[in-house]
């Protein structure tokens, strides 16, 4: 009753039906089954503009074991064999006879920025089996594929040359994997327009937005290198990220950490705490001769420039800033650093619904102790401060709050009373625009005429500039739309303008066929605000204009449908 032969004579089949084996069913024969794999989980690694690899762990359980397993993909959720149900699919053939198995294998050829969802398999005579959906099964390929730059970084004289976009990618992705760039060198050696990263990680959900750039040194990381912009611009940076911490161009700068000669242009930034348009938080690492022009907004400790410091800084900055608490037109929060020859021309704007005073059109505090003290001399303001949803105040014409032992520190300080809104200011002494403008203002001061300011009708609006940036920061207001802005088969798309605007705004764009078209505007936190058109239009040329009066002053997200197309715009609102 143990011998197979007993069993073979009788005619009993084991090629599909019977088994007997010593260690099961007491040596017995027994009727063979089968069970469909088990998957304990998949995960992706190694994910670049085209390739990602793919990982999957199983147990086999049964007689028959795995005929075939692998991979599939799709950009929808819940990919399948079959046809329609997937767009790659990686065979592996039958695997080795095993029980418990791990695997793995890259996909190629895939698409730079998008997502893909995708599911391991493994199928025998009892069916498929495939790893249950988690977010582990989603990722994005890289925007574009990263560069490095030529140079060893070892010294000044050898560093890495920062030529392109994917340079500065390649930058990027190395500060998000933790290599903070101790001891090495950056110059960048061409102007870099990020114009594409517009349409970079598209976030989920109803309100869905472009998240866009992603900040050197990533969410947690940091930046202790020396990064020489040379004179040369970077434009167009779009950083949406209301939900982060630590958001700018660098996210944190390190003691040894030194930006000089960066200029960022026509930059839009989103944060939520220590935000700012060059760096979110300055570790006592140094910045000198930097500028940023833009829009940047957040919820506490938010700047033009950097959102809080701790280290010295000589740098500029212009366009609009929008914060909840501790927030400034250059600066959010100014802690024992010392802070000389710069200026702010930017509008300061508190959310509507905050209560916090701390705001001003330079920075929002200066702060420091006798024992750690910091400085801010020989700087000035122009930019208006408006509180959404009350009365403007007007005493905030430069910081909006110092204690005593920093207000002793302020020296060489001024702001324009005419263009702001404000009467009084801490640390500063209120001139008209005609006195910002003219020379000798400035000459009886302790301010450096001779190598670090200087003062043009035609330059910066008259005010002073510095001689290192004679031509000023860029501003950011496009008084008419730039045509083309976005070119497809069906449509062009023009930018919105003007921008900033004050009581309404016109949407341009031309549609080639029938096409369903939605415009909707989101504040900043995500929140819809409007519904501006939601209807099928026919071919031809349109010009929205948007009444935007019951709107509070702040930055805004137009989200432009155009068919399976989506777009979004920034917009300022300043009344």
């Amino acid at each position: 009753m143990k011998t197979l032969s007993t069993y073979l004579n009788a005619g009993y089949n084991f090629d599909g039906l019977w088994k007997i084996d010593a260690n099961e069913n007491d040596g017995y024969a027994d009727l063979q089954f089968n069970l469909l794999p088990i998957f304990r989980f998949g995960s992706v690694s190694e994910i670049t503009a085209n390739s990602a690899k793919l990982s999957a762990g199983w147990e086999i359980r049964g007689d028959f074991g795995v005929s075939t397993y692998g991979f599939i993909l799709d950009t929808l959720p819940y990919p399948r064999i079959g046809e329609g149900h997937h767009l790659m699919k990686i065979d592996l053939g039958a695997p080795a006879p095993h029980f418990y198995g791990f695997f793995n294998e890259t996909a190629y050829e895939l698409e730079k920025n998008t997502t893909y969802h995708f599911r391991a398999y493994a199928s025998n005579d009892a069916g498929i089996s495939y790893t249950l959906p988690s977010a582990s099964d989603r990722f994005t390929t890289d925007p574009m594929i990263a560069v490095q730059p030529e140079g060893s970084g070892d010294s000044e004289d050898d560093p890495y040359l920062i030529s392109s976009l994917e340079n500065l990618f390649w930058v990027y992705l190395e500060s998000a994997n933790q290599n903070p760039f101790t001891g090495k060198f950056l110059r960048q050696n061409a102007h870099i327009d990020m114009m594409e990263t517009h349409t970079w990680n598209q976030s989920s959900g109803e309100a869905s937005y472009y998240q866009g750039w992603g900040a050197i040194g990533g969410q947690y990381g940091t930046f202790d290198g020396v990064y020489d912009g040379a004179g040369y611009s970077v434009s167009n940076m779009h950083l949406h990220r209301p939900d982060q911490d630590r958001v700018g161009f660098i996210t944190m700068l390190n003691p040894n950490g030194i930006v000089k000669n960066r200029h960022i242009v026509d930059a839009f930034v989103v944060g939520k705490e220590y935000v700012g348009g060059l760096v979110g938080l300055s570790n006592t690492g140094r910045i000198e001769n930097c500028s940023v022009s833009g829009m940047v907004a957040g919820l506490k400790e938010v700047g033009g420039l950097v959102g809080v410091i701790y280290g010295p800084v000589i740098a500029s900055s212009s366009g609009t800033v929008q914060g909840s608490e501790l927030t400034g037109g250059l600066v959010g929060n100014i802690w024992y650093a010392n802070v000389s020859d710069c200026f702010s021309r930017a509008q300061v704007v508190r959310t509507e619904g905050s209560e916090n005073l701390i705001f001003g059109a330079f920075s929002g505090k200066f702060g420091g102790s006798a024992t750690y003290a910091g400085i801010i001399a020989n700087s000035y303001a122009t930019g208006k401060v408006i509180f959404n949803g009350t009365d403007d105040p007007t005493d905030k014409g430069f910081v909006g709050e110092a204690n005593e032992p920093s207000i002793a520190l302020m020296s060489g300080n001024f702001w324009d009373t005419e263009s702001s809104n404000q009467n009084s200011a801490v640390g500063a002494e209120g001139k008209t625009t005609a006195e910002m403008t003219d020379l000798s203002t400035f000459q009886s001061t302790a301010w450096d005429l001779d190598s670090t300011w200087a003062l043009d009708s035609g330059v910066n609006d008259g005010y002073p500039h510095h001689q290192w940036a004679a031509a000023g920061p860029v501003s950011i207001d496009d008084k008419k739309p730039v045509e083309n802005w976005l070119s497809a088969d069906s449509y062009i798309l023009n930018r919105s303008y003007p921008n900033p605007f004050n009581a309404s705004f016109t949407i341009p764009f031309v549609l080639k066929k029938t096409t369903e078209v939605k415009l909707k505007l989101y504040d900043i936190s995500g929140r819809q605000v409007m519904q501006i058109l939601n209807e099928k239009l026919s071919s031809g040329s349109y010009h929205y204009r948007v009444d935007a009066n019951t709107l509070s002053s702040g930055v805004y997200i137009l989200k432009i449908d155009l068919g399976q197309n989506a777009h979004s715009q920034k917009l300022v609102l300043l009344k």
